[in-house]
């Protein structure tokens, strides 16, 4: 009896609470704690201020897909340590996509192990932990050898799914009730190369944009492409695709992400080799490149210094580019992190070197930099580390002149000293929720937190009237002239009600509803 409730004890004390934002950051928020590791995780936007959250789980032997729904505070909305999505049992993961599906739900595309030819699966889930197309989801790859699949929406609400076959990129457009659209999916190809898929975003009526990595083996350049696809599958940029920059080339491995500027263009953050340096790129609705044929590079000179990882953020409002880099001195290793600003014409506002975030320092190790724009301000994530297996994670916001917004910046988001990867950031209304994998329980886990407007850590202050922009506690005219002076595309804006990205005619009925 002693030993049984020595072991019950035992499993109370290890199992996770699962509970709110942590205000501590020497604590945090355990997100997943399950035997064996939890890895790649990835964040979508929920409904009422919440956020989705999925990961591949090696729990049971093997890896499968699971997601988790949190509120606005950081509870589990579902089962502790998620649902099961798909029960896959794989050795070895593969990049895969997770989107919000504009409805309260999400959709998930992933290589799935449980068909014959591991085709290109994509499911949706609604707010309940239901998916909606079956458990086995919708399968939309034909033969071949499939990779990486990725989805999002396109500008009109479809489902966008795209993935890597026999070295080439294909697409494929599906109803919202899992009706695939086209007879056979749209492919992408490039003579006398490789055309690998990198990301897909969102773009204006009803299409979606594609970047892909063109190589021609391990030594030869890798660029960036881009396509730009609409409800009939029709290449509107070309059957040659946009060559988003000419000189130089992507480290190999590299499949850069990219953010649609909400105008039917993109916007692009990446890193070259010799010299190692990082650029921003703008892609106009039309396929034409706003900046140039490379872009333009983060600093002035390329030098002395090494310049990675860029991560980035738009502001539709302002039109500016946010880009932050791993900074290091050549040779070393001497590590810090800068950003740099630019505008619609991709100008450098920051300065020739860009703005420091956290200055060089000798045996330092930066990574993982990402960038939102919170609070109408630059705010970029980074984690630092002193050895392996032994980071603390920052964070830093900056005004529009580069200087810092939060007292005591960078501030701490992670203070344990334990493997930090793979951050993910998103922002909901007045809080940015940041999660990542940590091995501080010995393996890999999920632990996560929440900035505030204030740089703070813990639960954003209580909604008290849905619709109440201006927190007077009615939803008057007074509201409505926020939401309208926010209309179109509008990322973490608390005038975004039902959190798709852009304030617009469902949000104003919304508004509406909750007059009073």
């Amino acid at each position: 009896m002693l030993r049984i409730a020595s072991l019950l004890l035992a499993v109370a004390v290890a199992a996770p609470a699962f509970a709110q934002w942590s205000t501590d950051p020497s604590v945090n928020t355990p997100l997943v704690i399950a035997p064996g590791d939890t890895v790649q995780p990835k964040l979508a936007a929920g409904p009422d201020g919440g956020t989705y959250l999925s990961w591949f789980d090696n729990r049971v032997g093997g890896y499968d897909v699971y997601l988790q729904r949190f509120d606005r505070d950081g509870n589990a909305l579902w089962t502790p340590n998620g649902i099961l999505i798909a029960d896959l049992s794989n050795s070895s993961t593969q990049d895969y996509g997770l989107c919000a599906d504009g409805t309260g739900g999400v959709c998930i595309a992933f290589l799935d192990t449980r068909f014959a030819g591991t085709p290109a699966t994509v499911t949706r889930v609604d707010q309940s932990g239901t998916q909606l197309w079956g458990n086995n989801g919708k399968q939309v790859s034909i033969g071949g050898s499939i990779g990486k699949p990725a989805v999002s929406l396109s500008g009109d609400g479809r489902v966008m799914v795209a993935w890597i076959r026999d070295n080439n990129t294909e697409v494929q457009r599906l109803e919202l009730d899992g009706t695939i659209v086209w007879a056979a999916p749209v492919s992408l190809v490039a003579a006398g190369a490789q055309l690998w898929l990198a990301d897909i975003q969102a773009s204006d009526g009803t299409s979606a944009i594609v970047s892909m990595v063109r190589q021609t083996g391990f030594s030869g350049a890798k660029t960036l492409r881009a396509q730009k696809i609409d409800a009939a599958g029709t290449l509107l940029w070309g059957a040659s695709h946009v060559t988003v920059f000419t000189t130089g080339s992507l480290q190999f491995g590299n499949f850069p992400r990219f953010l649609s500027d909400g105008s039917g263009g993109a916007v692009f953050a990446f890193y070259t080799t010799s010299p190692l340096q990082s650029f921003a790129q703008r892609v106009n609705s039309n396929g034409s490149l706003a900046w140039g044929a490379n872009g333009m590079a983060v600093t002035a000179t390329s030098t002395g210094r090494e310049r990675t990882g860029p991560g980035f953020a738009f502001d539709a409002v302002s039109q500016r580019t946010f880009v932050a880099w791993e900074e290091r001195v050549a040779n070393t290793s001497n590590y810090g992190v800068s950003a740099q600003a630019f505008d619609a014409a991709g100008a450098r506002l920051w300065g020739a070197n860009g703005a420091v975030i956290q200055a060089v320092a000798a045996n330092f190790g930066t990574h993982d930099v990402e960038g939102e724009v919170f609070n109408g301000n630059a705010t970029f994530t980074y984690t630092r580390d002193t050895a392996f297996n032994n980071g603390t994670l920052f964070s830093a916001q900056l005004d529009a002149n580069g200087v810092f917004v939060w007292p005591n910046s960078p501030i701490t988001v992670s203070s344990t000293r334990s493997g930090h990867s793979r951050t993910e950031t998103i922002v909901q209304g007045d809080s940015m929720v940041v999660v990542w994998e940590d091995s501080r329980d010995g393996n890999q886990n999920l632990y996560g937190d929440a900035l505030r407007t204030d740089g703070t850590l813990g639960p954003p202050p209580p909604l008290t009237v849905f619709g109440d922009l201006n927190g007077d506690g009615h939803v008057d005219a007074a509201d409505l002239a926020i939401l309208l002076g926010s209309w179109g595309p509008a990322k973490g804006s608390a005038a975004d009600l039902n959190n798709d990205g852009v304030v617009d005619a469902a949000d104003l009925a919304l508004l509406l509803g909750a007059w009073a």
